[in-house]
């Protein structure tokens, strides 16, 4: 990353060979993991807007937007379309609560970082109704054995691994970060690293370190730098560290180095990350790194305003984070 820097970046993705590349993507499987079905040699329904250089995926149901920065982002869970042609996913352990606003979320963070840098992230949006399908899960409780949803959901992963492609092209590093939002009562971000709650609660900083990111979203970034895992993941330096200078409370972070708070009796809820976290992160040592984000709706998601003001703090936390570590 540091080859490629924040300003100038002369890299993204050229739509020649974008077009080329993304039937490739789609068939290939890369960073599927195991148990990922096969996919068809060519995706006719997708196309790119002449204008705005976008891609969208068949029906327009999913988006791409390429970017410049080493930065991908991507909003699997706040698209309103419910095409009838797809049955609603149901069954036991089948969730479908929609995290209302965090596509318009993720596009503030887009506007914000191009403000501050010049330059823009890529962007991946399903805007599919987590009814119909769940780009967070593998693809079998993703879209449930239904041809369309099973295209959907390989079309939003390609299109994340069309980015990877360009983020690592030269060959460099990255951030990917999934962008979600959760209901819980404590108002705060909850950063996913695919350690659970009882694991960061369990875990003190000398152990965090023998770890070293192994198993966990970071483990590409623990493995290039020597900076001690536990700093990495809830130090004055790490993501959620930046974000609480900022005005912004995460976990974890110095001020909650784990989920639980003590003035309030059992155990708190927290997403430590999913599917896509795992899938496109830096588990096994990927050259990308990953974060879940859950956002709080109070003071986050909940206005323009609000939306704005966040993502501005994001921007600059992002920027600082990549010029720290990469």
């Amino acid at each position: 990353m540091k080859q490629r820097g924040l300003h100038g970046i002369t890299g993204g993705i050229h739509r020649r060979a974008a077009l080329l590349l993304l039937p490739l993507v789609l068939s290939s499987g890369a960073c599927a993991g195991s148990g990922t079905p096969s996919t068809p040699d060519d995706s006719p329904g997708i196309r790119q807007d002449a204008e705005t250089g976008y891609w969208y995926g068949t029906n327009d149901w999913i988006e791409y937007r390429p970017g410049t920065l080493p930065v991908i982002l991507s909003a699997g869970h706040g698209g309103a379309l419910e095409p009838g042609s797809i049955p609603d996913r149901s069954g036991p352990g089948i969730v479908t609560v929609r995290d209302s606003r965090t596509i318009e979320t993720t596009i503030a963070a887009s506007d914000a970082l191009a403000n501050l840098t010049g330059e823009r992230p890529h962007v991946v949006i399903s805007h599919l109704r987590r009814t119909k399908l769940d780009p967070n899960r593998d693809i079998g409780d993703a879209a449930l054995g239904n041809p369309e949803a099973e295209r959907a959901w390989r079309e939003y992963h390609g299109f994340i691994d069309m980015a990877k492609e360009d983020v690592t092209a030269e060959p460099g590093t990255g951030l990917y970060l999934d962008m979600h939002g959760h209901g819980h009562d404590v108002q705060r971000l909850e950063l996913g690293y695919l350690l659970s709650g009882d694991e960061l609660e369990t875990l003190d900083d000398a152990a965090l370190d023998v770890l070293d990111g192994e198993g966990t979203s970071l483990e590409g970034l623990a493995a290039r730098t020597e900076e001690p895992f536990s700093s990495i993941l809830r130090g004055t330096e790490s993501f959620g560290g930046l974000l609480q200078a900022g005005g912004v409370p995460s976990v974890p972070s110095p001020r909650w180095p784990d989920p639980e708070i003590d003035t309030i009796p059992g155990s708190e809820p927290y997403f430590s990350g999913g599917y896509s976290t795992r899938r496109h992160g830096s588990v096994d040592g990927d050259p990308i790194d990953g974060i879940q984000i859950e956002h709080n709706f109070r003071g986050i998601r909940e206005t323009p305003q609000a939306r704005a003001a966040y993502s501005e703090v994001l921007a600059e936390v992002i920027v600082t984070w990549v010029g720290r570590w990469y």
